[in-house]
């Protein structure tokens, strides 16, 4: 029986050292905000943006969710601010009521991070904008749209992120799209960070191992201004031209996937209403149950189920926390099932098969 990967890397391993394509990677995301700006990461996009921040407000607080990826709150960390976090609500969205009790006079920026392939509660940017709080959207997991306009237009600035996981992935990279130039000298990417980026990519579309480019990161992907590497542009621009086809290939398999979970009773996540770009399809488990299941998806059915974030921030940073009842309740009960564009209906099936194995649980 075949593995159900989470996802499945499209570069063409022959391609890698052949991309020579004119058009920059920045062109592309043009269409969020007028300037851009490729940088080594996701979270030196964090960094870069909130040193922008520095110069007109200077140092302080950042609110950001207690329920997102840990490199966020350490890429704050590094940029000598302190992260603040807030409670999510039933949507996986900020807590709007958190978020106002968090702000004082030391905020500086709210992080809002729009969600496995969804978007976050639009208020927030309209009272952050009434407060004149900058807003600093993480789009690395999300092309989502409502009544027209995509995620990366609501904030003052945004970052799409190109790590193997996501959408495109070359590896590693990040693009800034921000109203006003970055007026920051960036340092050269490493040749030594390239090299292993493009074993990550061997690595994951051969062998599905995703475990050394984690703790390589943790070791040597240094948290600063770092522009993106040559490489890792041309495989990223080499899969601009059928991005929509994914995208829209993934909301149908949510599509037939969610339908399933309804019928079976599963409990699902109720998303902020949105055309979305699924990243996967996260199911809510008992707790006490979640061990069992994970093991029937990966043993039994062969299917890659994630558990992407099965924490919650406050429990690893002293930091202050605006409550952590909702964050912590997704952390212990979410499991993330597969929605790649590469699924046949054959491979849905067999989804479904483990669904209504699950179900009887």
């Amino acid at each position: 029986m075949k593995r159900l990967n989470q996802y499945e890397v499209k570069v063409e391993l022959k391609n890698i050292f052949k991309c020579e394509k004119n058009e920059k990677i920045e062109n592309y995301f043009k269409q969020f905000k007028p300037n851009t700006l490729a940088v080594a990461s996701g979270r030196s996009a964090v960094f870069i943006i909130l040193k922008e921040i520095e110069k007109k407000y200077g140092v302080g607080e950042v609110i950001t969710s207690n329920y997102s990826c840990k490199v966020i709150p350490r890429a704050i960390i590094s940029a000598g601010f302190k992260p603040v976090f807030v409670d999510i609500d039933k949507k996986i969205s900020l807590n709007m009521n958190k978020v106002k009790e968090a702000i004082n006079e030391n905020t500086k920026a709210i992080l809002i991070w729009h969600p496995y392939g969804f978007i976050n509660n639009l208020e927030i940017f309209e009272f952050a904008k009434k407060k004149k709080i900058p807003v600093i959207e993480d789009c690395g997991q999300s092309f989502a749209e409502v009544n027209g306009k995509k995620v990366g237009n609501f904030g003052d600035y945004s970052f799409f992120s190109f790590r193997t996981s996501k959408f495109i992935h070359a590896g590693s990279g990040a693009i800034i799209c921000s109203d006003k130039k970055i007026e920051q000298k960036l340092k050269r990417y490493s040749c030594f960070n390239t090299f292993f980026n493009i074993g990550d990519i061997i690595l994951r579309k051969i062998l599905n191992k995703s475990k050394p480019k984690a703790i390589f990161d943790h070791f040597f992907d240094k948290v600063g201004s770092y522009s993106m590497g040559k490489i890792e542009k041309d495989i990223a621009v080499s899969q601009l031209e059928n991005l929509e086809v994914i995208l829209k290939k993934r909301r149908e398999n949510y599509k037939i996937l969610s339908k399933e979970a309804k019928k079976l009773g599963i409990k699902q996540i109720e998303f902020e209403k949105c055309k979305p770009t699924p990243l996967c399809f996260p199911i809510l488990v008992e707790p006490s149950k979640k061990d069992k299941i994970v093991k029937i998806f990966r043993k039994k059915w062969k299917i890659a189920v994630m558990l992407t974030y099965n924490h919650v921030n406050s429990d690893f940073f002293d930091c202050k926390t605006y409550d952590d009842k909702n964050s912590r309740e997704v952390a212990d009960s979410i499991i993330d099932i597969p929605v790649n564009e590469f699924l046949t209906e054959k491979d849905l099936e067999r989804i479904k098969d483990a669904l209504r194995d699950i179900s009887k649980i």
